[in-house]
């Protein structure tokens, strides 16, 4: 078992090539934490709001606290709550995808 840890921890957990990415991961995190945390933070419960909004993973997570509104509200649940919560159940590809389409602007014309 030691064997198979130190394994896992010098050639997967602490790779050259995990441990540059790091940077970047936590960019994207913190770029759609604020996001998000910002846009409950200004609309709450107001799903109609979120659906209104240009930026399409806004509207998705619009999706997500119609879901879940009643839960989180029976429950007193703050904002970091919510917003990790949310977060958890992205996959890569819809985090990276989330980020630029937030933070980068799309044509109007």
């Amino acid at each position: 078992m030691n064997a198979i840890r130190d394994f896992n921890y010098s050639i997967i957990y602490n790779s050259d090539v995990i441990l540059d990415y790091t940077y970047y991961v936590k960019k994207v995190l913190n770029i759609i934490y604020e996001e998000l945390f910002n846009l409950f933070e200004k609309h709450k419960y107001n799903c109609q709001n979120y659906k209104n909004h240009f930026v399409e993973p806004f509207r998705d997570f619009a999706k997500y606290i119609e879901g879940y509104k009643d839960f989180y509200q029976n429950n007193n649940t703050d904002t970091n709550t919510i917003i990790i919560d949310y977060m958890a159940g992205m996959t890569d590809d819809y985090a990276l995808d989330f980020c630029k389409k937030v933070i980068l602007p799309q044509r109007i014309f």
